[in-house]
């Protein structure tokens, strides 16, 4: 691997695509010593160019929750896809995909949908996330604690993050963080039915975590009613009485 600002480059022929991959990753672990692993990447994809390549960096965490990060990377001669598969035979490492800059809110009727269906983890629902594989958020990659809100995206991969985290993220963007998912945009005409199918989904994802008695969809259905009843109340007050959602202790801006 060559050194040169701001990037590294990470030269391997085609056919060994794979090969090249996983070295570029065993490398970046092995700087850090064993206490640490991969547990995300961050790619942006540039195969359309010539040289193709991705640009990549790397985030690690250890047993006792520490993050660290390398700087940006260039791999050249490589597939996201077999970047994304050798990721995955090193340890089902996360895939966050970094794109133009999108500065797009979510539909204010869904954020506020969405919003309702966050939940407070407890130790059943973290147990569930972590067999799934996703025990940390992808944002602030920390292990998530009990009392954490959690909110669940209406995305294919049920991806899920910290309230805190994923607020400013859909105040700003209209994507899944991890997979790019499209909701609906703030510029877009109201539709409902959509809503309400996007709503469903995130319920269901929540219902996989598998809380103990009474269910999460029951606890869910009763936290969007009293949410439901506070906002129809807000509006009522004027707007500058009415409170705001709360608020994120970190600033996160989409790529």
């Amino acid at each position: 691997v060559d050194s040169m600002s701001p990037f590294s480059f990470l030269l391997g022929p085609a056919e060994t695509t794979g090969d090249a991959c996983e070295s570029f990753l065993e490398a970046a672990r092995a700087r850090h010593g064993t206490g640490f692993n991969i547990v995300q990447l961050c790619v942006q994809d540039h195969t359309d160019q010539d040289p193709p390549h991705l640009h990549v960096q790397v985030h690690l965490k250890n047993r006792h929750g520490q993050v660290t990060s390398d700087g940006w990377a260039q791999v050249n001669n490589v597939s996201l896809e077999s970047m994304r598969a050798a990721a995955q035979r090193l340890g089902n490492i996360n895939i966050h995909m970094h794109g133009p800059p999108v500065r797009q809110p979510v539909s204010r009727e869904l954020f506020e949908r969405l919003w309702s269906t966050s939940v407070d983890l407890g130790e059943p629902e973290i147990l569930a996330l972590q067999k799934q594989g996703k025990g940390s958020c992808p944002i602030c990659l920390l292990d998530y604690s009990v009392g954490d809100s959690l909110l669940c995206l209406p995305c294919e991969g049920e991806h899920s993050g910290h309230w805190a985290c994923l607020q400013p993220w859909l105040e700003q963007a209209s994507t899944c963080p991890a997979c790019r998912f499209a909701m609906p945009v703030a510029s877009d005409a109201s539709d409902p039915a959509l809503h309400e199918s996007l709503v469903t989904k995130s319920i269901a994802a929540v219902e996989k975590l598998k809380a103990p008695s009474p269910s999460l969809a029951s606890a869910v259905s009763a936290r969007r009613l009293e949410r439901a009843e506070a906002r129809a109340a807000q509006r009522k007050l004027p707007s500058s009485e009415a409170p705001s959602p709360p608020a994120s202790p970190n600033s996160v801006v989409p790529d």
